[in-house]
């Protein structure tokens, strides 16, 4: 009997493999955590496979996207030189390449499909973790068994916050937004084309246990797209969503974690004074991102600077107050203040834009619309909160969102 392995689903597995194992502890033998170190080994096999089969299809979006960057790779050598930034670009390279290839090559129906099951594992976790912790079995329901680094065990009032195996609230909630997105559309437009009601409902319910700001944003965002992107409002509909939009307002109002973020946020002031780490690591960065554009309005930084200015300017705005430093630098706490900060104004411009493109152009397809506008959205969304270009994640939503955009040919 002659062996056959689909190549393409093979590496796609590996790499929801690796977008999974994100939270898990780094491996200290290498400097590379356990996520990178499958995608590493994901870009061998594929150039193994290559140099075998030929197969190896490069998508002309991902020639683009690397052609823009190059522009400012030699840019931000030009503005400080530093060896360290070779590795930062090899590395930025290597996980866009993979990330591209793979997505490009994979079956659309199999992309979904897999991404799903990726999604009910994380389900099955939090429902676990929430057994354990309601149930009083020990300690167990922190999952740090497993080999989770960096657990963000938090509750709200007597509710513990899931994460199940993301390591942190939040980062369930970017796992899950594609899927979040569906299960609205199942539920407000009765769309059964992958997801059904049941699986809809529990995984509203494990996000909405969370209790997470940025998720419930995720979330009300998520529902307003839905409505907006379908056209046509029903009665039914209107229901639906005044009942989402109601649940949020809610849950805002009435959850002590997402309580003491708000009260952060609502002033200068009192985003200054504020405690809460997340609120400090968004305001820091912004300051410095801010610096940074005074100074160099057009291009900004460059590419992978963000932390060297960090370091020069952040003591100038919390001297000696540790709690107030170092929180996210590396990746400025978000997609677009790194924007801003390493590629100025142009490349804010050019950002911009290609978002944009992709929202208009959502609509191209209106079989696979779902899917296009789930991952769009979901690549804008979590941008909102991650700015780490080794992310996974956030290009495994960028690259699938033009798969399903420039498609040719029906999901079913």
């Amino acid at each position: 009997m002659k062996f056959h392995i689909d190549m393409w689903s093979f590496h796609f597995i590996l790499l929801l493999l690796s977008i999974s194992s994100y939270g898990f502890l780094n491996l200290g033998f290498l400097p590379l955590n356990l996520s990178h170190l499958i995608v590493v080994f994901c870009l061998c096999s594929i150039l193994i496979f290559s140099l075998y089969d030929k197969k190896a299809a490069i998508p002309h979006v991902y020639i683009y996207f690397i052609c823009i960057c190059s522009f400012f790779f030699v840019y931000s050598y030009v503005k400080i030189f530093d060896f360290q930034k070779i590795k930062n670009i090899i590395n930025f390279i290597i996980f866009t390449a993979v990330t591209s290839i793979v997505l490009h090559n994979v079956k659309a129906t199999l992309l979904i499909r897999y991404y799903i099951a990726m999604s009910k594992i994380f389900i099955f976790f939090a429902l676990l973790q929430m057994f354990l912790y309601y149930f009083k079995i020990g300690d167990l329901y922190s999952l740090s068994f497993l080999g989770l680094k960096d657990v963000n065990l938090t509750k709200n009032g007597f509710l513990l916050r899931l994460y199940s195996i993301a390591s942190e609230p939040a980062a369930l909630c970017g796992i899950l937004l594609p899927a979040v997105y569906l299960s609205i559309n199942n539920l407000i437009n009765g769309d059964k084309t992958i997801v059904g009601k049941k699986y809809s409902i529990i995984l509203l319910f494990v996000f909405a246990n969370t209790f997470s700001l940025i998720g419930y944003i995720y979330l009300l965002v998520m529902a307003v797209a839905n409505i907006v992107y379908n056209g046509k409002v029903s009665a039914g509909k209107v229901i639906v969503s005044f009942i989402f939009i109601i649940f949020i307002l809610f849950a805002l109002f009435k959850s002590e974690s997402m309580q003491e973020r708000i009260s952060g946020i609502v002033s200068v002031e009192a985003i200054e004074s504020s405690q809460n780490l997340s609120v400090i690591a968004v305001y820091s960065n912004y300051l410095v991102s801010k610096k940074v554009l005074e100074n160099d309005l057009l291009l900004g930084g460059g590419l992978f600077n963000h932390e060297y200015y960090y370091n020069k300017y952040i003591g100038t705005f919390y001297s000696h107050n540790s709690l107030r430093m170092e929180l996210n630098k590396d990746d400025a706490a978000s997609l677009y203040l790194r924007v801003i900060s390493e590629l100025g104004i142009s490349g804010l411009i050019i950002f911009i834009t290609v978002i944009l493109w992709m929202l208009f152009n959502c609509n191209a397809k209106d079989s696979l619309k779902p899917f296009s506008i789930a991952f769009t959205l979901s690549f804008i969304l979590l941008g909102i909160r991650a700015g780490s270009v080794n992310y996974v994640l956030l290009w495994f939503y960028f690259f699938s969102a033009f798969k399903f955009i420039n498609y040719r040919g029906s999901y079913l």
